[in-house]
């Protein structure tokens, strides 16, 4: 069985091919594939997703899916391997994917330089918040920057788009660096992968 992402800003999931609507799957929902549509329906495949801590199965448009690329193919860890139990806070964030947007607010490192690539305050405060943003320039390279530290003086007042976080002055001083990971670091500099790192 194979994973894919939804791409569509929203995906109907049937209960049969062109069937009746079960309910609408959001834009980068995990799916894992069970079969491909019949022969006469071939556009169509059955998923399987956990949306809302229940796992739901239906019918999707298979346009509207991208593969998700596997970067890294681990063991799952034996019993012995893992050690004494612990307790973790789990906490949900996203990489956005945002376009570089010259003039606006540029990601300045640690010492207040450019680090060339500027992003509208919304996107701006998104790339505070996660600590990690992807950026395509006019050229179509992407790159990704990770959150370095926070400077002196706050850089865009995020407030408007988050009134109720109670780090904001924090959030509003951040400063960044490139990333050697494609999904950010972590802690000393060690590359972030995704549902495997803690």
């Amino acid at each position: 069985m194979n994973n894919y992402k939804v791409t569509a800003s929203g995906l109907n999931l049937r209960i049969a091919p062109s069937g009746s609507i079960k309910l609408v799957l959001p834009k980068d929902q995990i799916v894992t594939k069970i079969i491909s549509g019949l022969a006469s329906e071939e556009d169509w495949w059955k998923v399987e997703t956990v949306i809302n801590g229940k796992t739901e199965t239906g019918f999707v448009k298979k346009s509207f899916l991208s593969a998700i690329s596997t970067e890294f193919d681990f063991p799952e860890p034996s019993s012995t391997e893992l050690g004494q139990k612990m307790k973790l806070w789990a906490t949900f964030y996203f990489v956005p994917q945002l376009n570089d947007k010259p003039g606006a607010n540029k990601l300045l490192d640690m010492n207040g330089n450019s680090l060339g690539v500027s992003l509208s305050d919304k996107d701006w405060c998104k790339a505070a918040l996660e600590g990690t943003v992807n950026v395509k320039n006019s050229q179509g390279k992407t790159q990704t920057f990770n959150f370095a530290g926070t400077g002196d003086t706050p850089q865009v007042n995020c407030r408007v788009f988050f009134p109720n976080l109670s780090t904001i002055e924090k959030t509003n001083k951040s400063r960044f660096g490139i990333s050697k990971g494609k999904y950010g670091d972590g802690v000393d500099g060690l590359k972030l992968v995704p549902y495997r790192s803690m």
